[in-house]
């Protein structure tokens, strides 16, 4: 459905954040986004309302440069069989957030909001066809969506090559809730993406086989990377910067189901702000870790039993482990994690790759 309103607005709620949108027109988006309404421009600023999602078959087409907001209750789903083509530039990327920031268009810094305004919309979620290894079985009904709803589900292990969800590169996303996906599958490009200020998980995988590159998160309320129910794609070249009310950096679960599969961490830097764990690997975790640098953690990379064993037989792996950290690096005795000093180690990613980002507009990258 698609809406055109002349809006001109002044409201101040309880957290004294105002809500100023100047009198431009503007498209409200709400329910289904079908054929006829497909392409995001980057000349007006889109509004989501409620649960907006793209229907199976559409391509949700966003220019570069578009600034996306998006009310309170607000979600923007991609269900199984829809596809977002969101390809911002490092001159222009892509904005999502808040409808109570006032931030304009030709802007990339708000005038308003700050790391400490988080929640304030749902998120986005991403859902695909691949395998998952969920407690339900080979589909699952994503967390914070309607439970039997078709737009809930993801999963089910389809080898088709256009069951891939599409393209979300240079895109920052600020203020709301997590970038969950579920079962997205291997051919969807995710790369160069800015979490600022959110409150749940920066981003969180559940299943999948989707490689990602160059993602940051900043300031969230929950863990850095969230990894969960058998994902087995790459997180390459990434970054977690902890905030004060951050958990932990990664939090990497393993299989709920029968299912089994390794993912692969490489080229990741974790930066501490004296809060939460560098990693917290839980419940089976297994695949591969590689060139990871972390510093400034109050505690360090903790294991339960389960993923103790997996790593005792090679299920769960560490190469190339660099840690500026004061105090035991591991609860286990993990060998291949080795202390070094920030500025010699050989690990992690090049900060450089985030220029484009908020993260660094604020000086707070490392």
């Amino acid at each position: 459905m698609k809406r055109i309103i002349l809006c001109l607005v002044l409201l101040t709620t309880c957290n004294g954040i105002e809500d100023i949108v100047d009198p431009i027109e503007e498209n409200v988006l709400s329910g289904y986004i079908d054929g006829n309404n497909t392409f995001l421009t980057n000349d007006k600023i889109w509004i989501l309302e409620g649960h907006v999602i793209i229907e199976p078959t559409t391509d949700l087409l966003v220019q570069k440069g578009a600034i996306i907001k998006a009310k309170e209750d607000a979600m923007l789903i991609i269900p199984q069989g829809a596809k977002i083509r969101a390809i911002g530039t490092e001159e222009q990327p892509i904005i999502f957030t808040s409808i109570k920031d006032s931030i304009q268009l030709g802007e990339f810094v708000s005038p308003n909001l700050t790391e400490d305004d988080t929640g304030l919309w749902g998120g986005i979620i991403m859902l695909g066809f691949a395998q998952i290894s969920a407690e339900s079985g080979e589909t699952a009904y994503m967390e914070g969506l309607p439970v039997d709803s078709t737009y809930s589900i993801y999963g089910g292990g389809s080898s088709k090559e256009s069951d891939g969800s599409g393209k979300f590169v240079r895109v920052s996303v600020r203020h709301g809730n997590s970038l969950k996906f579920g079962g997205v599958k291997f051919g969807t490009t995710i790369a160069y993406v800015e979490m600022y200020a959110n409150k749940g998980d920066g981003f969180a995988f559940f299943g999948g086989t989707v490689d990602t590159d160059y993602l940051i998160t900043y300031a969230h309320g929950d863990d850095g990377i969230d990894i969960d129910q058998a994902f087995s794609g790459t997180i390459n070249n990434s970054a977690v910067i902890q905030g004060v009310n951050s958990d932990n950096a990664m939090e990497i679960d393993g299989p709920e189901g029968n299912y089994y599969n390794e993912y692969l961490n490489t080229n990741i830097t974790l930066v501490g702000n004296n809060v939460g764990k560098m990693v917290d690997f839980r419940e089976e975790a297994n695949g591969y870790n590689v060139n990871i640098f972390a510093f400034n953690f109050p505690e360090s990379v903790t294991l339960d039993e389960t993923s103790h064993e997996n790593y005792l037989n090679k299920r769960l792996n560490f190469i190339n482990w660099q840690v500026d950290h004061q105090g035991p690096v591991a609860n286990y005795n993990i060998p291949e994690i080795t202390k070094t000093i920030l500025g010699n180690q050989s690990a992690g990613v090049d900060p450089s790759h985030f220029n484009w980002t908020l993260i660094a507009r604020e000086g707070k990258l490392w």
